[in-house]
């Protein structure tokens, strides 16, 4: 039993108090609820509570026929009041320092850290980014496993559309939300064209803030977490090609 249920029963027995108080003090009722508390205390509390328990027991006990019988009854209603002054310390004693309740039993775990690999792996990124950037990643070569990976987003929409465009210019045209190449939904509601609209942006983003800066400049990048995140983002825009619907009228309008 927990300290926080012991704790529990002792109130509830508090409440028991009134009622043995009028009854007659040759009763089998008392010693019930004396023996329960004793119980409760000793499987839920310390051992200090359970002595401060027992010391409330009378030091003398009166022997039957020696005195009338009001005398035996008001030394059994004193008696009680002892255990009830006994219970109600130490229920304040928790009041004050706090119930812990006992901790349940847990097989000990260690903390399992995964190791870049592991994660890279367990990201299931798209084939595509996979095939360029995983010898890399696994290399510790993470500024060249993002830019193998956006530069392969950029073939993709090519490879897609048959345009030849590069870069910002590219995504401009191929996800234009008035006249879409690669349409990412049925473009029927205000809300179609925000999402077009706003993957354009993110393609666009891809090439102008994440391709050119890795391809141009010697930027330092040794977090791995940080390179995942990358990957990341050059999957999904990989996924949105391959559910994209070719609009092959705007296409040939372009080529025209």
């Amino acid at each position: 039993m927990d300290k926080k249920k012991a704790i529990e029963l002792l109130k509830q027995a508090l409440n028991e108090i009134p009622s043995l108080k009028e009854l007659h003090y040759d009763n089998q009722e008392f010693k019930l609820w004396r023996s329960k508390i004793s119980d409760i205390i000793k499987a839920g509390l310390d051992k200090d509570d359970y002595n401060k328990y027992t010391s409330a027991s009378p030091s003398v006990i009166l022997i039957r026929g020696m005195f009338p019988d009001n005398r035996y009854q008001q030394e059994y209603v004193e008696n009680l009041t002892r255990y009830e002054t006994a219970i109600k310390s130490i229920i304040q004693k928790y009041d004050i320092l706090g119930v812990e309740e006992k901790p349940t039993e847990k097989k000990e775990t260690k903390d399992i850290i995964a190791t870049p690999i592991q994660l890279f792996d367990a990201m299931q990124f798209h084939p595509k980014v996979i095939k360029v950037s995983e010898s890399l990643f696994r290399t510790g070569n993470y500024p060249s496993a993002i830019f193998e990976a956006f530069k392969a987003v950029h073939n993709y929409v090519q490879e897609k559309t048959g345009l030849t465009l590069d870069g910002v210019n590219l995504m401009e045209k191929v996800f234009n939300e008035n006249k879409p190449i690669l349409q990412l939904n049925e473009m029927l509601t205000p809300s179609d064209k925000n999402e077009q609209k706003g993957f354009k942006y993110l393609f666009m983003g891809s090439q102008m803030g994440i391709r050119n800066p890795k391809a141009h400049e010697n930027i330092k990048q040794e977090d791995s977490n940080k390179a995942l995140e990358y990957l990341g983002i050059a999957s999904l825009l990989m996924r949105r090609v391959d559910e994209s619907k070719l609009v092959k009228l705007n296409i040939e309008e372009h080529k025209s």
